[in-house]
């Protein structure tokens, strides 16, 4: 499986590298990767760990790759809960991308909105939406406002502004998200479908049923497509297949015509369009 065939590619790296190679790092991270996916959070920050003591010897504790297993170490924090751990992470890594990338990069937008998301976990929602908003500002005003590297802030804006029962400018904030999506001339069908599911979830939460179908089912029908154009099933495809029948029996469709949808849905077909 997966993670025996990283414990082997990292053994066969530390045999013919030695200990200490970048490389082995590079291993270490892959082998962590599988970990986290497999919710071993512990082995997963081991490898982190190790990861992160090679390239400090190799590049120095304050170079982009050095922060990229900082990075990681913050993103098991925050799944163990640790939030006010992975915050302290997020930071430091955001800290040192400013100087190795530049303010404006796509790594750094991803850094802050990973300290945002981090703070509005932690409680400290002020916190997280000054630095959002400080940084869209900055973005907005360095790259214009359809950029899309806006998006990743503008997804965490939009969920904090929920958590402080916002609701009106998180709607606002969805919305720009997926109007952004669709404007960028990649047409990138996850990223599209990805900004259809955050909405729909929301809008679930917010009780609006029928207009969270219509986002489920749009977001599914961009992750089916995408499957096809790449001959591989994208993770997402099932579990929102899954929300979208769920939130259609909450509707009160009956069972046949529900199941005629998700069938319709697997093949990337829009079911309202028959």
């Amino acid at each position: 499986d997966a993670l025996m065939v990283r414990k082997d590619l990292l053994d066969l790296t530390k045999t013919n590298q030695g200990e200490l190679h970048p490389l082995v790092a590079e291993a270490q991270h892959a082998l962590g990767r599988v970990y986290y996916i497999l919710r071993q959070y512990e082995e997963s920050e081991k490898c982190y760990d190790r990861a992160a003591g090679i390239r400090e010897r190799s590049f120095g504790a304050e170079h982009g790759e050095t922060a990229k297993s900082y990075f990681n170490i913050g993103l098991i924090r925050e799944a163990k809960g640790d939030f006010a751990g992975s915050s302290a992470y997020y930071g430091h890594v955001l800290k040192i991308d400013q100087k190795a990338h530049g303010i404006n990069s796509e790594v750094v937008a991803s850094d802050t909105a990973a300290l945002a998301r981090s703070l509005m976990l932690e409680g400290r929602h002020d916190e997280s939406l000054k630095l959002l908003r400080n940084h869209i500002v900055l973005l907005e005003n360095a790259l214009g406002k359809d950029h899309q590297i806006l998006c990743v802030l503008l997804d965490v804006m939009a969920s904090t502004q929920a958590k402080c029962d916002n609701f009106a400018e998180a709607e606002t904030l969805y919305q720009r998200v997926i109007n952004l999506r669709h404007k960028d001339a990649r047409q990138d069908l996850k990223l599209i479908g990805d900004s259809h599911a955050y909405y729909g979830v929301y809008l679930v939460s917010r009780h609006k049923l029928t207009l969270a179908a219509e986002q489920m089912r749009t977001a599914v029908i961009h992750y089916a497509r995408q499957g096809m154009m790449e001959r591989s099933r994208n993770p997402d495809l099932s579990p929102c297949i899954e929300f979208y029948v769920n939130i259609l029996r909450r509707l009160q469709y009956d069972e046949q015509t529900i199941q005629s949808h998700a069938n319709l849905l697997e093949k990337g077909i829009d079911p309202v369009e028959i």
